[in-house]
Order: C-alpha cells, then sequence, then structure tokens
C-alpha cells in the first residue's frame, strides 16, 4: 500500500487499496445524504432560517438559496472556506496534470512502430483483460478518494450556514459521483481518462471562481461563464460515449467496464439535464431582475 503511494507505476486495484471496498463506498455515500438532511433539519429547526439582507422577505420564503441558516460556530468560517478552495483548486490541478502526462506516456508505448500512429484507442475504449493498475489509473484512484474530501464542501457550507445553490443537484451529485468514480478504477470504465481530465480542468475553473468569491465578498463577473463550462463538460462527454457505443455495439470492440459505462452515461444525461436548467433559470433570472447564474458546486 505504501509502496504505492510513492510510486504510481506499482498500484494495482486488485491490491485493495485504502476504501477501495464496495461497503466502504456505499456507506459512505449514504450516510453522507443521511447526515445532509439531519444536518438541514437541525438548522433550519434549531437555527431559523433568515432572509439574505436586502432581500425582501416575501420573495424569499419559496427560494431556499436565497436564505441562509444561522452559523453552527457563530463564525462565517471564512478561512477554512478559503483553504478547501485552496486545496481543491490544487489537488485538482496535480490530477490534471497527472493523468495528461500518464496518458501520454501510454500513448508513446501503445505507439505503432510498422505504421506510425499513435493509439489513442485506449482513452475511448479500454482493453478488458487485468485489472487497473499502473500510474494512469493511481491518477484515477487519487480521483476517487478527492471524492470523499470534496464532501466537505457541504459540511462547510451547512456550517458557515450558507445552503449551496441548487441544494438538492449538489447532494445528489455529490452522493453519486462518489459510487461513479469507484466503478471507474473496479470495472476499469472505459472513457474515464477523459472524464477525469475535463472533470479536474472544470473543477480548477470552478474552484478559483468560491476562491475569489470568498476573498472578495462579491459575485465574480464571470460567474455564469462557470456554469456554462459545466454543460459543455457534459456535452463533449455524451459525445464521447457515442464514439464508445459504436466502436462497441457497430464495430464489435470489447470494450471494459460497459455496465458502468452506461451508469455514467444516465448520471450525466441527469446532470445535463438540470445544469441546462440551472443555466436557463439563471438567464431568465438575469434578465428580469439583472442577476446571474448561480453556479453549482460540483
Amino acid at each position: 500500500m505504501i509502496l504505492s503511494w510513492l510510486n504510481p507505476e506499482q498500484f494495482n486495484w486488485n491490491d485493495d487499496p485504502f476504501l477501495s471496498s464496495t461497503t466502504s463506498v456505499i456507506i459512505t455515500s449514504a450516510l453522507y445524504v443521511v447526515l445532509v438532511i439531519v444536518s438541514t433539519l437541525l438548522s433550519r429547526f434549531l437555527a431559523p432560517i433568515k432572509p439574505k439582507k436586502n432581500d425582501d422577505i416575501n420573495t424569499s420564503k419559496s427560494r431556499t438559496t436565497d436564505l441562509q441558516w444561522k452559523p453552527w460556530f457563530n463564525s462565517d468560517l471564512k478561512n477554512a472556506q478559503t483553504i478547501h478552495n485552496i486545496n481543491l483548486i490544487l489537488m485538482s490541478a496535480i490530477m490534471l496534470y497527472g493523468v495528461i502526462i500518464e496518458s501520454w506516456r501510454r500513448m508513446n508505448n501503445d505507439y505503432d512502430n510498422d505504421n506510425s500512429n499513435w493509439s489513442l484507442s485506449f482513452l475511448i475504449c479500454e482493453e478488458e483483460s487485468g485489472p487497473a493498475k499502473g500510474a494512469l489509473y493511481y491518477w484515477s484512484y487519487m480521483y476517487y478518494l478527492s471524492k470523499y474530501y470534496e464532501l466537505l464542501d457541504t459540511v462547510l457550507q451547512l456550517a458557515r450556514g450558507k445552503p449551496p445553490p441548487n441544494f438538492i443537484l449538489h447532494v445528489y451529485h455529490h452522493a453519486i459521483v462518489l459510487i461513479m468514480a469507484w466503478l471507474w478504477c473496479n470495472t476499469k470504465q472505459s472513457l474515464q481518462f477523459i472524464g477525469l481530465a475535463f472533470n479536474t480542468l472544470v473543477h480548477v475553473i470552478m474552484y478559483t471562481y468560491f476562491l475569489q468569491r470568498t476573498f472578495t465578498g462579491k459575485v465574480p463577473k464571470w460567474k455564469s461563464l462557470v456554469t456554462l463550462i459545466q454543460i459543455i463538460q457534459f456535452v463533449c462527454s455524451m459525445i464521447f460515449s457515442f464514439m464508445t457505443l459504436y466502436l462497441v455495439h457497430v464495430k464489435k470492440r470489447d470494450c471494459a467496464g460497459m455496465t458502468a459505462l452506461y451508469f455514467n452515461i444516465l448520471f450525466n444525461i441527469t446532470l445535463l439535464n438540470s445544469f441546462i436548467n440551472v443555466f436557463k433559470k439563471g438567464s431568465s433570472s438575469s434578465n428580469m431582475r439583472k442577476k446571474n447564474t448561480k453556479v453549482v458546486r460540483v
């Protein structure tokens, strides 16, 4: 275990690394949802909801995202939120760098000398044989572990008395993405390296937005751009998924982790639909009230 952390080349999912069991991911995901529900109820009943400053109380009653609860520790925990955002920016940037470098190395290793062709097929259709091992899957594993840390997103927001915008979508995403990332490693799911690269890039941008907002206390002007980039991410994911499905069902290729990929596709469809609705809602709100799209922490 220690060797795999120090030497990514030695990583092997079959060695049962930390939190790799089915029990770990299922219990954590379920426990997260339960604790969020309990915390939300306690926050609402023990620390009454109040409208944000300058909000009209009559128009705010129906909009959870325009309300805030009393902070748990009588503090907005700004320093903790700042550190959390910086951590996620750095973690995401490191994982993005790692998956790009290791993908490039695998391309070189799979280079077809006879035909002078670069082999990119593993990005779209992974081989079924063998376990998820080596440096490339090491970064998938790091991505999986990072999803546990990202659960602090919700905890910090509730503790600060500022529930995340689009709260149900936020919780749904965090609970399911943990399972999705586990499936990537457990099934060697095809397309995971593209998904990892896209998502870590989006996270660098998104948490930079939140960091700026935490520092300045103001909404950055490029707010709606973050949601648009998230939508682009899911659209690209669907396009690549169709490419894999074409190889499997038309070209009759055997690609690893197809059951997990179908689950991933359905998950991405729900997220794409939700983000489009968020974007439309934000655009309508912007026209009516001169406000931008709310950014969802995913």
